[in-house]
């Protein structure tokens, strides 16, 4: 770090660290030396502030009344209450004002006093008649076939409040109900054991509904005509049949917990009270696929087991009848499984005595189904391995799917991960929660075997610091530095530095909700996530590394279905972290992502050496003029592109795929490309730019197609390529880009120079890049667009079409490519500089568009302190 910066950044910390409470914890319960009591008598004055609709005289007093509601709805958590689960989100937001540009006026003291009400009301009615909201349950939980419709029953018993007319229940599930059509999917029905008692459906808000679920207008059911006493019942259908629906749909992934909730409102003019959250389970459907995992490095003669997992068409592990399975060994016999395994079986104690490199692949007796493991290298002496690992990844305890025990059994035993974040947002998090991750990160340690580590992530918008994960060596004694207590990026790293050594601390910002390139912490920050199922961001680590900052580079699944490390998501496979450590164990691991010894990958778990002088990726190497680049990649899918970045600009780059002509010998291969970046066009940390949609359809003429292959093609839901079974010349397709390429390829015959091949791409609408920050350059309609080309304008096998987008260029390109590619192939050459302090990186892409990118590798210069 320049001397000047780390002076602007120590007296900032001082700065915003004399506006902080100073009554407040880490874990965001305000603390003094009354303890309870003293809480209790703030809980008093904070109920009759609000009771009174007395608004707070400034951001400050604001802020301590904020911090007092968490204090006291973590008192509540602690003792096993659901809360409302947008509580800690409304005093992160409301606590954060002291720090805004403009300070709050009356007005807006007045409105955050009213949006601090139904928060107040609901923890004192849970002191006061813990009873009075009554009980819920989820009849029938499942788990159900994903995709399949189902009925679910709700059964509401009447607490110690009676319901009389005017109150309501309220189902929050959005659009997946309906009120208006029987015989529409979703009809919801509901119905209670008190003949002289109607219940009316509507619809409308509630006081604070979660956000990530289907949206539109909450349905619910006001009592009418009698009143509810304490111990009636109400059952609610969801997805009723009897008016001739077909139900509800059930969602695509297999889960173990997908909330449902219910709200009570007591008095019509009354708050409405969350219950404690509904959960349904999904499983996985029959086979469609396999997959087998593999250590990635292993020695002559050590033993390892091969874990072969059957999945559905989307990607969940798969039930019902499990086929018997081929297991070739480089393209040869190996072993067969008989029918009727476990839809996860492994072949255990296997050990090459030969160095070299070993792919197993599968394959189902009768041929339909078809899969293959990671690569695997082995060596005779290996001084280094690669371990596999996630660090961002979500839950239901957040805005997403799924149980903490879920998310973690899912990595462990469905992903094969060597480690596991369960990284939860603490925008939505209270002490009751961070307990369950701290227990479950101890729970799941298998020395040797699976290495969960404790972590969250500290969740702000970019105009505060953006997203980071933190992570911690190890469980035991650590506290969440939130930000509801510390709410930019110099209170956290001031706030872990205080609470923690920091060589026990790890901070990965990543790129959706950009983190601030402008400012790290050396000892702390030292990886940055630059893909996950949001986009790929390449980009955003070289920001960081311009800016001076000695950081690596992961990817991350960010995935909020717990299904971390493995699965597909808006076109994107999973992102995951490759370490290079000595050994499977907690402090090799996390030494070596502290030490930058990672590199990323999209999906495909390839091995990627990288080194400069001898210098290896994360390292620093003397000072030379000369420069020794090396290298060697051993991929799961065919190699396409090596491109190699000296200070973040290209200067090498081997293409393994591209033909230069001519066409028209026997079949052909046309490779069509869509690609888009995700840079923002402002430096200014907007975000990135959102996802393009491409559809429509691709015509040949003057050329015979005969079929279209698209490996990419990964996203059941968002990608599609057939030939039209009306127009055998025409291919209907649709996919998705955010900072990559999607392609499909033309095998075509009998084609020449004069054959053209129109690409007819539809009208689409950019996503937003979130959902819930400010954009300097929104998302905006892109016009249909009909790029043509003729094979005449290949040169050395490339011809490329752009688009301004609202100032990018998106790129429809056309290549003429090898039908096969080599999967491990080494590199060497020469670069030449004087420049103290360059840094080398390596980007590998493969055929199937599946990325892999390593971490930096710097000649000279000093590493920032």
């Amino acid at each position: 770090m320049h001397t000047t910066f780390a002076m602007l950044l120590a007296l900032s910390m001082v700065l915003l660290v004399s506006c902080a409470d100073p009554d407040t914890s880490s874990t965001g319960t305000p603390m003094s030396g009354a303890g309870e009591g003293d809480l209790d008598q703030r809980i008093e004055r904070l109920k009759a502030d609000v009771a009174a609709g007395r608004p707070a005289t400034d951001a400050e007093e604001l802020r301590n009344r904020s911090l007092t509601l968490f204090a006291w709805a973590n008192r509540r958590a602690r003792m096993g209450d659901d809360l409302p689960w947008s509580l800690p989100l409304v005093v992160a937001t409301l606590s954060r004002l002291p720090y805004e540009d403009e300070q709050p006026g009356r007005d807006q003291l007045e409105q955050a006093t009213g949006q601090l009400a139904p928060y107040v009301e609901h923890l004192r009615l849970r002191d006061e008649d813990p009873e009075a909201m009554g009980t819920a349950q989820l009849l029938n939980v499942g788990p159900h076939p994903i995709n399949s419709w189902q009925t679910l029953e709700i059964e509401y018993v009447v607490g110690s409040r009676p319901l009389a007319e005017g109150a309501r229940l309220t189902l929050s599930r959005g659009t997946n109900a309906n009120i208006e059509e029987p015989t529409a999917p979703g009809y919801v029905t509901a119905e209670t054991n008190r003949p002289d008692v109607t219940l009316v459906a509507t619809r409308g808000p509630v006081s604070y509904q979660r956000i990530f679920q289907p949206t539109g207008a909450p349905v619910q059911f006001e009592v009418s005509g009698g009143t509810l006493n304490p111990g009636d019942k109400v059952i609610i259908r969801l997805g009723d049949k009897s008016g001739g629906g077909p139900g509800v749909m059930m969602e695509s992934l297999s889960n173990d917990f997908i909330p449902l909730e219910l709200y009570v409102r007591l008095e019509p003019a009354g708050p409405d009270y969350v219950l404690p959250r509904l959960g349904l389970k999904t499983k996985g459907i029959e086979v469609a696929g396999v997959h087998a995992f593999a250590p990635s490095i292993l020695a002559v003669g050590e033993t390892f087991d091969l874990v072969i997992r059957s999945e559905d068409i989307q990607t969940n592990r798969a039930t019902g009848a499990i086929p018997g399975y081929r297991v070739l060994l480089n393209g040869g016999p190996f072993r067969e499984l008989p029918p009727g395994q476990d839809a996860i079986a492994k072949i255990q104690h296997i050990a090459f005595d030969k160095p070299g490199v070993y792919r197993f692949s599968i394959t189902s007796i009768d041929g339909s189904i078809r899969g293959e493991a990671n690569p695997i290298l082995v060596e005779q002496d290996p001084l280094e391995r690669i371990f596999w690992g996630e660090t961002h990844g979500h839950s239901g305890m957040a805005e997403g799917r799924g149980t903490s025990d879920g998310f973690f059994t899912f990595g462990r035993d469905d992903a094969n991960l060597d480690f596991l974040v369960h990284s939860e947002h603490d925008l939505w998090m209270d002490d009751a929660e961070w307990e369950k991750l701290r227990a479950n990160t101890q729970e799941f340690a298998a020395a040797g075997d699976f290495i969960p580590y404790l972590g969250y992530e500290w969740t702000t918008d970019q105009n505060f610091g953006g997203h980071h994960n933190v992570v911690f060596r190890t469980a035991e004694g650590r506290d969440r530095i939130p930000r509801q207590t510390h709410p930019t990026l110099a209170l956290l790293y001031q706030g872990l530095r205080e609470n923690h050594a920091v060589e026990d601390v790890l901070i990965i910002p990543h790129a959706h909700q950009v983190g601030d390139w402008r400012y790290s912490d050396p000892e702390m920050q030292t990886l940055v996530e630059i893909q996950s199922f949001h986009g790929a961001f390449e980009w955003f680590g070289h920001m960081y590394l311009r800016h001076g900052h000695h950081v690596g580079f992961i990817s991350a699944s960010d995935d909020h279905s717990s299904h971390p490390g493995y699965g597909v998501s808006r076109g994107m496979r999973s992102g995951l972290a490759g370490v290079i450590a000595a050994e499977k164990s907690r402090d090799a691991i996390f030494n070596a992502m502290k030490d930058l010894r990672t590199y990323a990958v999209m999906g495909d778990r390839m091995i990627l050496q990288f080194e400069v002088n001898g210098a290896r990726m994360g390292q620093r190497t003397p000072l030379a003029n000369e420069r020794n680049l090396r290298g060697r990649i051993i991929s799961q899918s065919p190699i396409d592109t090596l491109v190699v970045h000296r200070n973040s600009q290209e200067i090498w780059r081997k293409d393994l795929r591209t033909l230069s002509g001519p066409v028209g010998k026997g079949q052909d291969r046309i490779e069509v490309e869509f690609t888009t970046d995700s840079q923002p066009l402002l430096e200014q940390r907007d975000i990135p730019r959102g996802r393009r949609f491409w559809s429509g359809t691709i015509t040949v003429d003057g050329a015979r197609l005969i079929e279209v292959d698209a490996p990419a093609f990964i996203d059941v839901d968002l990608q599609a390529a057939e030939i039209d079974p009306q127009q055998l010349n025409q291919i209907n397709f649709r996919t998705v880009t955010r900072g990559q390429t999607s392609s499909l390829a033309l095998v075509l015959e009998e084609a020449s120079a004069d054959t053209k091949i129109t690409i007819d791409i539809e009208a689409s609408v950019e996503t937003r890049g979130n959902n819930y920050t400010r954009l300097r350059r929104g998302p905006i309609d892109i016009p249909a667009w009909k790029p043509t080309f003729r094979l005449s304008e290949l040169n050395q096998g490339f011809a490329n079409k752009t688009q301004d987008v609202k100032g990018h260029k998106d790129v429809v390109g056309l290549r003429l490519v090898a039908a096969e590619s080599q999967k491990d192939h080494s590199f060497e050459f020469v670069d030449t500089s004087s420049r103290d302090g360059d840094y080398y990186t390596l980007r590998v892409l493969q055929e199937n568009d599946q990325l892999g990118w390593s971490s930096p590798i710097w000649v000279g210069g000093a590493r920032s302190r």
